[in-house]
């Protein structure tokens, strides 16, 4: 498998619109690592090489973005799973585009849609016409395994707003958590994660820096984020060499992106960029 992180910031993009901090200064004068838009990625199967991705994690309202500067574009995309409805993860708007397009959309393959019941309630509020925008909404329960396709996934419940799911994708004998937004995680999801072997792990980090407490809902700082790895380790669900990476990161602590590199390192964590690739 094949992720490729698009977008990495939080819920306020870097640079940010009228901000004149060190962060947005700074990705401004660069384009580099610290120019950052809302978590999204994309998920490549086996083989694929192509820029036509089949599989979606989240649509954020910065996708058309990204879509012209990794240059991909959306048009056999078969099935998205959404984490939560918040604005910066759920923007359907693209989803009403599927009704206006210039193509035959005769083409346009059916796109499933996987998410809680509180996504879905959110989801309804669109009055989306699902059979004319080739659209299915199949509802996800916590700790519910599924198959998307090819790929196993597995349901986990994130510590964050009501209905917020993370994934654990699986495929070809491989299996990465895909983990934004959250806290640190309630009893009965480490009793879930009990026995797994993750290859990778992909986990939000909203805040680095910050006070050396676990932060226990809503979102991690750096302390949980390492705390959170800590605890995975002895549980035996990772190794110390299984790639952890960092997405969803704010400008909360006004590090530059070299900084937290130069933070996460030593703890055997990637910060994560708009762009990365990982293949596990």
């Amino acid at each position: 498998m094949r992720f490729h992180l698009l977008g990495s910031a939080a819920g306020k993009p870097v640079p940010r619109t009228f901000c004149r901090c060190r962060v947005c200064l700074h990705a401004l004068e660069q384009g580099g690592p610290d120019l950052r838009t809302r978590t999204g990625m994309n998920l490549f199967l086996d083989g694929d090489s192509s820029r036509e991705p089949k599989y979606r994690i989240d649509l954020p309202p910065d996708t058309g973005h990204h879509m012209m500067a990794h240059r991909f574009n959306l048009n056999l995309l078969e099935h998205l799973l959404f984490t939560h409805s918040h604005e910066d993860h759920f923007d359907l708007l693209y989803l009403r585009h599927r009704g206006r397009l210039m193509s035959d959309r005769a083409e346009m393959p059916w796109l499933n849609i996987y998410g809680s019941a509180e996504t879905k309630g959110e989801f309804d509020t669109w009055n989306l016409n699902l059979d004319d925008l080739r659209l299915r909404y199949h509802q996800v329960e916590p700790f519910q395994s599924f198959s998307v396709d090819e790929m196993e996934v597995f349901a986990i419940k994130g510590n964050h707003a009501p209905g917020t799911l993370h994934y654990v994708i699986r495929h070809a004998g491989k299996s990465v958590l895909l983990a934004w937004d959250t806290g640190w995680y309630e009893d009965e999801t480490w009793e879930a994660l009990k026995g797994l072997k993750l290859d990778a792990v992909f986990m939000e980090c909203t805040q680095f820096g910050g006070p050396e407490e676990i932060r226990h809902s809503s979102h991690c700082n750096f302390y949980t984020l390492r705390m959170m790895r800590e605890r995975l380790l002895e549980m035996d669900v990772i190794l110390g060499d299984t790639p952890y990476v960092t997405v969803h990161m704010g400008d909360n602590g006004l590090l530059l992106h070299s900084e937290r590199v130069d933070l996460a390192e030593p703890h055997n964590i990637t910060v994560g960029y708009d762009g990365l690739e990982l293949g596990v």
